[in-house]
């Protein structure tokens, strides 16, 4: 039996290490312009093309109906960017068209 377990474990281990995460997310480090930032997704996470994704969180929502949860977030998607270039194993440059505000610990995705 516990031979059974161990080959369990091993397969399990095994098929989770090999699975890449589906949607890469990181955030916005450094807002350099208007439409240029840098983010916390590199050279293992993106390439130079890709989509990106940007959100920010809204927070301003209530739900009494849910004791000790005074308040909930969500996602909200606010407009989208591409890799310029990638500047070491941690960081990328998007670029944005200028078209949504962002800031700073932003949320951001990899467009699958």
């Amino acid at each position: 039996m516990n031979l059974l377990i161990k080959v369990f474990f091993l397969g399990w281990l095994v098929s989770c290490s090999s699975n890449p995460h589906k949607f890469m997310r990181g955030n916005v480090v450094m807002k350099m312009s208007e439409k240029d930032a840098h983010i916390c997704l590199g050279n293992n996470e993106v390439d130079v093309g890709n989509s990106i994704i940007f959100y920010n969180n809204d927070c301003n929502q209530y739900d009494n109906s849910i004791e000790g949860l005074g308040g909930l977030c969500k996602l909200i998607e606010i407009g989208k960017g591409r890799v310029e270039s990638i500047i070491n194993s941690h960081y990328s440059l998007v670029k944005t068209d200028g078209s949504f505000q962002f800031k700073e610990g932003d949320l951001v995705r990899v467009k699958k």
